[in-house]
């Protein structure tokens, strides 16, 4: 399955630094992503907020993965 609201960032855009809210109970593997696909990050998230840092500006995807299966994406703008 497939959802769009399983997390938020914010804020977005940002300046390397910003936090990933997970909407839901689970636990969530997490992936960040550039703009060419390569995967740049992954973590498991236990609590329902991280703050992410990404040191490179540019376009990213991050995938959520929660623990019942269900995966989301959004994308998130890193400048300088």
């Amino acid at each position: 399955p497939v959802s769009g609201s399983e997390f938020s960032v914010y804020p977005n855009p940002n300046n390397g630094t910003f936090t990933l809210q997970l909407n839901t109970t689970s636990t969530a593997d997490v992936m960040i992503y550039d703009a060419q696909g390569k995967l740049v990050s992954t973590q498991k998230m236990q609590n329902k907020n991280a703050q992410i840092t990404i040191s490179e500006s540019g376009l990213y995807m991050i995938t959520v993965v929660t623990a019942d299966g269900i995966q989301s994406s959004q994308r998130v703008i890193v400048t300088e």
